[in-house]
């Protein structure tokens, strides 16, 4: 699977090498001098795309999303940068 990682500090390059050594493809999104938005749209990250929220890290760690086929870790902070146009909630089904 291919794995994209907004962040190489703590939380990010330890979660990227997990993944790497359990043998994912892991691309790493850093920030320099460059927007947040350009760094989420090089991710895929573009209007109209659907995201889904998989997991959210405890204690306000990483978001773990899924544009497309990619899954990706962003942090809260980053995540705070999208704009959603619309919300669906997933219920699940209760079986009789």
């Amino acid at each position: 699977m291919k794995l994209a990682i907004i962040g190489a500090g703590n939380v990010g390059g330890a979660l990227g090498a997990n993944w790497a050594q359990k043998g994912h493809d892991v691309f790493f999104g850093v920030r320099e001098a460059c927007d947040v938005a350009e760094d989420m749209k090089a991710l895929g990250l573009t209007p109209g795309r659907q995201v889904t929220l998989l997991r959210r890290a405890p204690f306000g760690g990483p978001l773990h999303l899924r544009i497309g086929p990619t899954e990706l870790m962003i942090r809260r902070i980053d995540a705070r940068a999208i704009l959603l146009d619309r919300v669906h909630r997933w219920k699940p089904q209760h079986k009789s």
